[in-house]
């Protein structure tokens, strides 16, 4: 019998093959110049300043070892692209925008229990001795415990603020698992004048989207993934889902790799916005 589905629902296997070829259309490109939770600056067309290095020397992706290496006698880490490139930080900018601060130590040293307490909890080797002396010198500054201390670096929630916890936006950034949404309202603006007024009834989203929704039909496996969505002035806008929590340390020693191979890592790499139609629809991405 035919699948009886409800409301809002959608079966792949209904899906019939439309025999047309998409057409895909480049926009635009950008990049983010600056990004802070005050300010953004942006470049359009991008600004690709990531380029390849000379990696033929061995690369260290042990955490003990790197955070051995840069922590301070005091116990303190500084906040520098070292630091960041070492904890394998995915969004590195957020942390090195407080590198001028008088908290920047401060910011360094949370990043590097938070990065340890997410990837490796049980501390193994010296790491142990090495966030005993970052918790200790933490705790002075901070006039936190080290119950404290750790419940706000596990909370990370919204209740919590700059004055109880310095770099809060540059942890959140790297360490809150919540669903994000890209950056419409800056699409809107870059799409060419001519085609504003032609994007009613379209999609706008990440491409990852598209490429679960294209590759769903074809999965021998279930798929249940759930992406927000917004519907506004015609148009619908598809957020980043939840992915949960991946804390394998592969992933971080991933960012540590890139950072070590490509120069300015720390920057974002550039945009592409692309505009795909096929049979009357339009997606952007």
């Amino acid at each position: 019998p035919p699948q009886q589905l409800q409301a809002n629902e959608f079966s792949a296997s209904a899906s019939t093959s439309s025999g047309a070829d998409p057409k895909v259309t480049f926009l635009c490109s950008y990049s983010y110049a600056y990004k802070s939770p005050e300010r953004v600056d942006v470049l359009c067309p991008a600004w690709n300043v990531r380029t390849l290095k000379d990696a033929s020397l061995p690369i260290d992706l042990s955490l003990e070892r790197c955070m051995a290496r840069l922590q301070l006698p005091s116990g303190a880490f500084p906040l520098t692209r070292d630091l960041v490139a070492a904890l394998g930080l995915r969004e590195p900018a957020a942390a090195l925008a407080y590198a001028e601060a008088t908290e920047a130590a401060v910011v360094a040293t949370l990043c590097v229990l938070k990065t340890v307490a997410t990837f490796q909890p049980d501390r193994p080797g010296a790491l142990a001795k090495i966030c005993a002396r970052a918790e200790c010198w933490c705790c002075v500054e901070l006039g936190l415990g080290r119950e404290n201390l750790a419940s706000a670096l596990e909370r990370l929630d919204e209740e919590a603020d700059e004055d109880e916890l310095p770099g809060l936006a540059a942890l959140r950034a790297n360490f809150s698992a919540k669903s994000r949404w890209s950056f419409f309202e800056l699409w809107v603006r870059l799409v060419p004048t001519e085609l504003r007024s032609k994007l009613e009834d379209s999609i706008w989203g990440p491409r990852f989207f598209l490429v679960d929704l294209a590759s769903a039909a074809w999965s021998p496996f279930d798929i249940d993934k759930r992406y927000p969505l917004i519907r506004k002035a015609g148009c619908l806008f598809v957020g980043q889902p939840n992915e949960g929590a991946q804390n394998f340390d592969a992933m971080r020693q991933g960012y540590q790799l890139e950072a070590a191979v490509v120069e300015h890592s720390w920057h974002e790499e550039p945009h592409l916005m692309t505009l795909l139609e096929l049979e009357g629809m339009r997606l952007l991405y």
